[in-house]
């Protein structure tokens, strides 16, 4: 595994930001190889990510995406285009393998919701609907999960597809 590094995000959760500016997550809990970098994202994920917002998300070539999620397809099952992990023991496996400390699931999510806040190129409004405020809610960004709910694309497709229960998520 060749170590890989995705871009940083513009801001940090208060929680993890000491005095100092430094967010405690060193850069070799960032730099988990290409597989541990895809595994992480999934785990992150709230319904699994297709290769090409692995690839995104990732910043690595999609033909390296491609390559590893067509070598780990007995582990990890596909519904489509998407990416699904197998219960809860695979998916503790991946965070007891891969180093990922509260510090790190906290960064992974703060970059996913900077990602989906963005509304990138050849990712649906659905799709940003799914993610965004789930990793928002894991953030406990409760301004920023307000705004979002606010913006009538996000809140229709939440409303209409998710049990009501999820449109009030418990940020403390």
């Amino acid at each position: 595994d060749t170590p890989v590094q995705f871009e940083g995000s513009k801001t940090k959760p208060s929680s993890l930001t000491s005095g100092d500016g430094n967010s405690g997550i060193e850069r070799s809990d960032l730099s988990v190889g290409v597989v541990g970098t895809l595994l992480r994202f999934i785990v992150c994920s709230r319904f699994g990510l297709s290769e090409y917002e692995l690839h995104k998300l990732s910043q690595l070539p999609q033909s390296i995406v491609v390559s590893v999620m067509t070598h780990l397809r007995h582990l990890i099952p596909r519904t489509g285009t998407m990416s699904w992990l197998l219960g809860d023991v695979v998916q503790r496996a991946i965070v007891d393998r891969f180093k990922m400390h509260e510090n790190v699931a906290a960064a992974l999510h703060l970059h996913m919701a900077n990602f989906y806040e963005k509304r990138p190129v050849g990712i649906s409004c659905a799709r940003v609907a799914e993610e965004l405020p789930h990793h928002i809610v894991k953030l406990k960004d409760a301004p920023r999960l307000l705004k979002e709910l606010a913006d009538s694309r996000v809140f229709f497709v939440l409303n209409r597809n998710f049990p009501k229960s999820e449109l009030h998520p418990t940020l403390t």
